[in-house]
């Protein structure tokens, strides 16, 4: 699992498990008009509402029907690149929805973030919504999160985080 100490990614560290307390979970979107990484050219914190960080790209990545106002925030909602389908060849999304999880490690007092990409976001509200089902919340029980091996129809390896309830908070 890749963290965040402090808002900075250090590159290669990687935790094989992470166990703690989640006290609280966020959507956040991004969008990147190529495959080659970089900075997105669009990004929401709240998973609502966007803002176009590199507008010429964005305009240049818009469908020509469009005639969204790329200088104003606008609801993910609306956004083209937030539709079923309009990812890579057709499926998915072409802007990434994503889950940032703030934990307190078990340990420390120091929170670490972890950035849940979209094939984890099943396995976490699976597993908020079973703590909800016990009458509990994910941020009144300690959890332990592991990566799980996964291949894709094009088999491509990755990791999905894995959730487990250990014990009830004091």
């Amino acid at each position: 699992l890749s963290v965040v100490r402090k808002g900075v990614k250090t590159e290669g560290e990687m935790a094989p498990e992470i166990m703690g307390t989640i006290i609280a979970a966020r959507t956040v979107r991004a969008f990147w008009a190529t495959q080659q990484g970089g900075s997105p050219v669009c990004a929401s914190t709240d998973g609502k509402m966007g803002i176009a960080l590199e507008t010429d790209t964005f305009v240049d990545s818009l469908p020509a029907e469009n005639d969204i106002n790329p200088f104003e925030p606008m609801p993910c909602k609306l956004c083209p690149f937030n539709q079923w389908d309009s990812g890579k060849g057709g499926k998915g999304k072409a802007c990434k929805e994503m889950r940032r999880l703030l934990i307190i490690p078990e340990n420390s007092d120091v929170p670490l973030v972890l950035s849940l990409p979209p094939t984890s976001l099943m396995n976490f509200n699976l597993y908020a919504s079973a703590q909800r089902t016990l009458k509990e919340r994910y941020y009144t029980v300690t959890s332990k999160i592991t990566a799980e091996k996964a291949e894709n129809e094009n088999k491509i390896v990755y990791s999905k985080a894995v959730f487990s309830r250990i014990a009830p908070l004091d």
